[in-house]
C-alpha cells in the first residue's frame, strides 16, 4: 500500500534593491525582507544576508536578526555577525549565511532586521544589498507539522 507523503510548505523571498542602514549605531531597523510561515510546525528558516560597508573614520560592522511581526518578538538566538570593517576609504561587501530552527503554534510573519555598529564611525555607505550582484535572501522549509 502507498502511504501520501504530506507535502512541506516552503517558501523564500528576495530583497529586490539596496536597503540603507540610517539608523543610529546599534539600532536595528525592518530591512522589508520577510516571509510567512502558514501554520503551526518546525521551520528551518534560512537564508544569506548580503551587507556592505564604506567608513571614513573608526571601525564597524553589520549584524542581522530575525523579528516574529505576529508576535512583536525577537526570533530566539536568530542574532548574527555579518561582518567587520577597520579598512577606511573602501566599499566592502560580505555575504553571511543562517539557519536557525523554529516551532510556531500558528501562522507567523517572520521579517529580516539589520543593523550597523561601531567606535567612533563616520559612515559612508552601510547597507544590506539586493542587487544583480547579490541578493539578501529569506526562506523556509516546514519540517514537521
Amino acid at each position: 500500500m502507498l502511504v501520501p507523503v504530506p507535502r512541506n510548505p516552503s517558501g523564500e523571498s528576495v530583497l529586490g534593491s539596496n536597503f540603507t542602514l540610517s539608523a543610529a549605531n546599534g539600532t536595528y531597523q525592518d530591512t522589508g525582507l520577510s516571509v510567512t510561515l502558514p501554520g503551526s510546525g518546525t521551520y528551518l528558516i534560512f537564508g544569506g544576508v548580503r551587507g556592505g560597508l564604506k567608513i571614513s573614520a573608526g571601525d564597524g560592522f553589520l549584524c542581522s536578526k530575525l523579528y516574529n511581526a505576529t508576535d512583536g518578538a525577537d526570533v530566539a538566538n536568530s542574532e548574527r555577525f555579518v561582518f567587520y570593517t577597520d579598512q577606511l576609504g573602501t566599499l566592502l561587501a560580505n555575504t553571511s549565511g543562517f539557519a536557525v530552527l523554529v516551532t510556531v503554534a500558528a501562522a507567523k510573519t517572520i521579517k529580516l532586521y539589520a543593523k550597523r555598529d561601531g567606535t567612533g564611525t563616520t559612515w559612508v555607505t552601510s547597507l544590506v544589498a539586493g542587487d544583480v550582484n547579490g541578493r539578501t535572501n529569506l526562506g523556509y522549509v516546514r519540517l514537521m507539522p
